[in-house]
């Protein structure tokens, strides 16, 4: 397998999530993710299946959230 990246809208990937759990994708709203946050998949092609590795991480953002709140004051 091999790395890819997809960038999309948070209503995407929390309905690839509900399919990924085998959901019905209306209940989309139980998945939701903040924005730019990551969502890793592993995904076995051979199976059609994939497994959720994270959800909504926003990690990477924490120092420019600080920053921003430095700012205000």
């Amino acid at each position: 397998g091999r790395a890819v990246a997809v960038v999309t809208h948070g209503g995407v990937i929390s309905t690839f999530l509900t399919i990924l759990h085998g959901q019905p994708p209306g209940l989309w709203r139980e998945w939701l993710v903040n924005n730019a946050s990551l969502t890793e998949v592993a995904w076995d092609p051979t199976a059609g299946a994939g497994r959720l590795l994270r959800r909504g991480d926003d990690a990477h953002l924490a120092e420019l959230l600080a920053e921003e709140g430095d700012a205000a004051g």
